[in-house]
């Protein structure tokens, strides 16, 4: 069951996100201009640019089981991969958060499994 805390968290993120699409900024915080309708997927990811904090606790709440426990990521593949997606969008400024982390995961199979300790 969801708890209350992710609850909020969830409606906090989504007011964010609806802010964003109604009154979309001039620019991402890499001075790249930024849609003037933009989509869902560029609303969230603007919101966890701008509040990365937030979305690592919504992150860390949703990696629980039902059973309550954590489950077992692999902490230092993480980091390789969070590397990678910031290099992929520092090499590439069109690139989205998102679509960084599909390229690294379709170009390091190994290290996602290596993350998800399969």
């Amino acid at each position: 069951m969801t708890s209350l805390k992710q609850n909020d968290m969830e409606r906090e993120i989504q007011r964010r996100i609806n802010e964003v699409r109604r009154n979309p900024p001039g620019f991402d915080k890499w001075g790249n201009k930024f849609s003037e309708k933009p989509t869902y997927s560029e609303a969230l990811t603007f919101v966890w640019e701008e509040d990365p904090e937030l979305a690592e606790r919504y992150a860390e709440s949703c990696r629980r089981r039902p059973s309550g426990r954590f489950q077992n990521f692999n902490e230092a593949a993480g980091k390789k991969i969070m590397d990678l997606v910031d290099a992929k969008m520092r090499s590439d400024k069109t690139l989205c958060y998102s679509e960084a982390l599909v390229k690294v995961q379709l170009e390091n199979p190994q290290l996602i499994r290596e993350y998800l300790s399969l």
